[in-house]
């Protein structure tokens, strides 16, 4: 399966508070980060709306498909993420169509890569975010092979089978690999959103001194130097204590999510 792995990571960092001078946990944003994480679903919304939220899986891009009508102009969306091989697909389906992207609570993982960049415009509404983690890189396809070949040779088949085995994941990822580029080309943004984060030393944890940076926030003002030129109003924690409180809010405790003004830099050289 082809999954981010941002998207177990962003799971695996939730956590109710319970230390005495955390801010009390918000209800509101304690719903919308378990309603992220939970199943896939696509609902119609009044108006021209498709409301998307829960881990994208396979085969939820034929039910996206399937939800949107003619009339359809504004994707709202609430994901941790999931499988990159129906995200692409959904983003392709949503730049076709020229859909407004608006999230309302977590847009992360592949949420980020794919849905949230595709739209014709951007919008994040108060007390959301958009967390990123990178797609699929060019050191993937090998570094998947050796697991199934492993996983093969552990279920006591041969050579052979773990090779061809690892031979079909190899030109499954490196095809996932060429879509995913070809895609950024044709919105004009940079590869190394998707191929670079983890090259960057000097990330910053955001509300705490925790390290690590299973996930990246870049700021929505590199993201429209980059290239996103539908980006229009977004929020965003405004303070070291408002990104704090916002996790602690959201039942987001470990805080690795990180910001890191070297790929801000990179990104948008006038940063």
């Amino acid at each position: 399966m082809l999954r981010l792995r941002g998207t177990l990571a962003f799971v695996a960092a939730v956590a109710l508070s319970c230390g005495a001078s955390a801010a009390a946990p918000n209800p509101q944003l304690l719903h919308r980060l378990q309603q992220a994480r939970g199943p896939f679903n696509v609902v119609r919304a009044p108006g021209h709306s498709l409301l998307l939220y829960g881990t994208i899986g396979l085969g939820d891009d034929a039910v996206f498909a399937q939800a949107l009508s003619p009339g359809t102009t504004t994707l709202v969306v609430n994901s941790a993420g999931g499988e990159v091989r129906p995200a692409l697909a959904m983003a392709h389906l949503i730049r076709a169509r020229g859909l407004n992207v608006i999230v309302d609570g977590f847009c992360a993982s592949s949420c980020a890569d794919y849905l949230f960049v595709a739209g014709k415009s951007q919008q994040v509404h108060s007390n959301s975010i958009v967390l990123w983690h990178g797609g699929v890189t060019p050191e993937m396809p090998q570094q998947a092979a050796s697991a199934v070949r492993e996983q093969v040779l552990k279920l006591g088949q041969s050579e052979d089978a773990a090779a061809a085995a690892a031979g079909q994941t190899v030109a499954e990822w490196t095809q996932v690999l060429r879509e995913q580029r070809r895609f950024y080309r044709e919105l004009g943004l940079p590869d190394i959103i998707l191929e670079g984060l983890n090259s960057f030393n000097d990330a910053r944890p955001l509300g705490g001194t925790a390290p690590g940076n299973d996930m990246l926030f870049i700021s929505y003002r590199a993201l429209r130097c980059a290239g996103l030129k539908g980006l229009r109003r977004a929020w965003a924690p405004s303070s070291p204590a408002g990104w704090k409180r916002f996790f602690e809010q959201a039942g987001i405790l470990d805080r690795r999510i990180a910001e890191s003004s070297a790929l801000e830099r990179t990104i948008c050289p006038s940063s």
